[in-house]
């Protein structure tokens, strides 16, 4: 396992042992993190039709993908992590300038599974798509705000692995369930 994946994979078993203290202790407390009521459709078709569509923005310099195409390639790209993934299940929603994103971490990989859930933004950042966690919760606990970049990275590598990551981005805009991106 890659020194990287390794790393992250430590910082999120901290990030559980201290949530887990947290909330023994009567520190944590509720986030008000919440998801969208809209189904999102996840499927290896969806993933295939957004990497065409990131082929076809290299010569139009536009991008715009659905919920469902966003998601089943961010999951993709995390199940390509295999059996050291943490996270599973994914389903990304867009709100107009927000991120919102709830998945399940996966049991046997840290010492506690349950859901997941974040919200943020993303952004172009060296004209490179980028997720920032603004705000986070485990298990119905939240996350403490040191811990969030580590959330951050491991989303961010997946998103590396995506060729939509290195695009060139000139600006981003969210609106309900869409992404539109335009590249230099």
């Amino acid at each position: 396992m890659p020194v990287s994946k390794r790393l992250s994979l430590l910082f999120i078993a901290l990030l559980v042992f201290v949530m887990a203290g947290c909330s023994a202790l009567g520190f944590g407390s509720k986030s008000g993190v919440s998801t969208p009521e809209r189904t999102v459709a996840v499927s290896a078709e969806s993933a295939t039709e957004a990497q065409r569509l990131i082929a076809e923005a290299r010569t139009s310099n536009q991008l715009r993908l659905t919920e469902a195409q966003f998601t089943s390639l961010l999951a993709e790209q995390l199940a390509a992590g295999g059996a050291d993934s943490p996270v599973e299940n994914l389903t990304v929603w867009f709100e107009p300038g927000e991120v919102v994103m709830r998945g399940q971490m996966k049991e046997g990989v840290l010492p506690v599974s349950g859901e997941l859930i974040l919200s943020g933004e993303l952004a172009a950042n060296d004209g490179e798509l980028e997720i920032a966690v603004k705000e986070a919760k485990m298990a119905g606990v939240k996350v403490p705000g040191p811990l969030i970049g580590t959330l951050n990275a491991t989303l961010n590598a997946a998103l590396a692995q995506a060729d939509v990551a290195r695009a060139r981005i000139k600006t981003i805009s969210l609106t309900t369930g869409v992404i539109d991106i335009v590249r230099e």
